[in-house]
């Protein structure tokens, strides 16, 4: 069967399942964060939250599976989920526990990530417009606002740390890429919530993006790039130490 032969349908399904597992995790971490479940309640049914997102039963436990890594969720069988007791520590414990957890994994993700990373911003310095510009400006300024202030949310970072790398994956021209960066941002969920967790870091990494935008707007591509390894440099140190 040659190379451009596609891929057997078990597979695309497994693809498409993690995908949906994601979903309800994302979904169940933003309402816990949020504080619409406390310490202690119980997490709607895998019937429930089966129906609200859409997917199946096995998409469900896969999604209560992985909060249960991060002890965030404690599922007792016959009772059901429940979020997991304990003092609100903005959470920076579980994740940097999912972290000792999943450290080589984070890093290869953020090592592929680096590398999109790093060709979006070439692409974005080369082929970007007005249009872009403004847009990555504005993704930039909201996300230096939100570190700037205290208080900030580390789910509000998070987002909004998103959507400033999506900018520029926007500013490529670039339908795959961007694609690609989008699929890839929702992988490391987890560990962008520890990146976060040092209390300078949201404004060391506001600076860097400022860096990267400077670059793309004097549309200087080598200049762009060398400015996202720098900024992707810092994260994997992050993770590699565990600060």
């Amino acid at each position: 069967m040659g190379a451009s032969a596609k891929p057997p349908l078990s597979d695309v399904e497994a693809v498409k399942r993690v995908h949906r597992s994601h979903a309800v995790r994302d979904g169940l971490l933003a309402a816990i964060r949020k504080g619409e479940l406390k310490p202690g309640d119980p997490i709607p049914s895998e019937r429930r939250l089966g129906e609200t997102f859409g997917v199946s039963r096995v998409s469900v436990r896969e999604a209560l599976r992985s909060l249960e890594a991060m002890n965030l969720v404690e599922v007792h069988h016959g009772r059901g989920a429940f979020v997991a007791e304990g003092p609100d520590s903005r959470f920076a414990e579980p994740f940097t526990e999912y972290l000792e957890l999943h450290r080589d994994a984070v890093i290869d993700l953020l090592n592929v990530r680096g590398a999109l990373d790093e060709l979006a911003a070439q692409e974005a310095a080369t082929w970007y417009d007005d249009d872009d510009l403004m847009r990555l400006r504005a993704a930039q300024s909201a996300f230096a606002e939100a570190a700037g202030r205290e208080g900030a949310s580390a789910e509000e970072l998070m987002e909004l740390d998103v959507a400033f790398h999506l900018a520029i994956a926007r500013a490529a021209h670039s339908n795959l890429l961007l694609q690609l960066e989008s699929d890839l941002h929702g992988q490391l969920t987890e560990s962008r919530a520890a990146m976060f967790a040092p209390r300078t870091r949201p404004t060391d990494s506001a600076a860097e993006h400022a860096t990267i935008v400077d670059a793309i707007a004097r549309r200087d591509p080598a200049l762009a790039r060398e400015a996202v390894v720098a900024h992707i440099a810092t994260v994997r140190r992050l993770i590699e130490e565990g600060e």
